[in-house]
């Protein structure tokens, strides 16, 4: 194995919030991210180059496609909270608790004009997403 999950997708994550829409955007990103990001981000180190090699564009979409979404977003959920408790008392529930629907962008297409839509809820105080389901079409 030449790069790590959690390397591709904390690349991934940081191309997204920087502005990629896309796997293509995504590798250009990551081609283009200064060697001192792609060591924070963990990517692989070149030993013969002596450099950071980030993935490319076909790396990053094999390895989000294998991924179970629902697994993906509990799994951070989990850490977030974990760092960031919403309470001094793990077992008191947060104060106020927003359940929110989307629809995910450039899925319409692709999902034959349904497209893809999810639930989350949410806490009011802090914004951390306790859970998030896709809702299957018709249900929403």
């Amino acid at each position: 194995m030449r790069h790590s999950v959690a390397s591709i997708l904390a690349l991934a994550a940081v191309a997204v919030v920087a502005g990629a829409r896309s796997f293509a955007a995504i590798g250009e990103w990551a081609a283009d991210a200064p060697q001192h990001v792609l060591a924070l981000l963990d990517t692989r180190l070149d030993p013969g180059q002596g450099r950071c090699i980030a993935p490319d564009e076909a790396i990053v979409r094999r390895v989000t496609s294998r991924l179970d979404g629902d697994i993906l977003g509990d799994l951070i959920s989990a850490w977030l909270t974990a760092r960031h408790p919403t309470s001094p008392d793990p077992d008191t529930p947060p104060a106020a608790i927003a359940v929110d629907g989307k629809s995910l962008r450039g899925t319409f297409a692709r999902a034959g004009g349904a497209g893809v839509h999810l639930l989350a809820a949410i806490t009011h105080v802090d914004a951390i997403v306790l859970g998030q389901r896709q809702v299957p079409p018709g249900q929403w």
